[in-house]
């Protein structure tokens, strides 16, 4: 079983003609390891919270980018030990490269595939005991703040994406993600129960 705390829920918002957004951070803890998903853009934001549960940069494991935007990805390099995984490879300070397989090394955590917003966008899935199996899927699904999230299966997996690098291939990818989790955590936005 993996523990999960989301240390900041990401948000999308505009405020006199700037847009501002930075992701959702999501901090894993898998057989002994540490591991941040999207480190995001608001560096304020992440160290009140990484401070606020006791964490410190230098203890992170692993660090994993749902996609490569910034407003996930540009803080990857604060955690200065930790390896970074892209969905297939793992990166080293050293310069070097492993492929990642299907899940984050030594851990049940599982990595996939899961593109349409970006060509290189992946997914983890962990089983947890208070919330089943759960998606932390970037943006997969995400929402400016004040949008609705609360939809039906149908409306989710149609839901307008404006960034959709290939909309079809998001569609398909948010059907594999629906169809493999009770609850999902998006790039932007609160986590949310996969209606069935």
């Amino acid at each position: 079983m993996t523990d999960f705390t989301v240390l900041t829920e990401g948000y999308v918002r505009r405020k006199e003609g700037v847009l501002y957004a930075s992701s959702t951070v999501v901090l894993l803890q898998d057989a002994g390891l540490t591991i941040i998903v999207d480190p995001g853009l608001d560096r304020q934001l992440l160290r009140q919270s990484l401070e606020k549960w006791d964490i410190a940069t230098e203890d992170v494991n692993f660090v994993l980018l749902t996609h490569s935007h910034p407003d996930h990805s540009l803080l990857a390099g604060i955690f200065q030990k930790a390896k970074t995984i892209d969905g297939k490879y793992i990166y080293s300070y050293d310069g070097s490269m492993e492929d990642t397989g299907e899940k984050i090394p030594d851990t049940e955590i599982g990595i996939l595939f899961t593109p349409g917003h970006d060509m290189t966008d992946c997914s983890l899935l962990i089983k947890t005991r208070e919330y089943g199996k759960v998606g932390i899927v970037g943006d997969v699904f995400w929402w400016c703040d004040g949008e609705q999230q609360e939809m039906s299966m149908d409306d989710l997996i149609n839901m307008e994406d404006s960034s959709a690098y290939d909309m079809n291939n998001l569609i398909a990818s948010r059907k594999r993600i629906l169809e493999y989790t009770d609850w999902i955590i998006p790039g932007h936005g609160k986590i949310f129960h996969v209606p069935r």
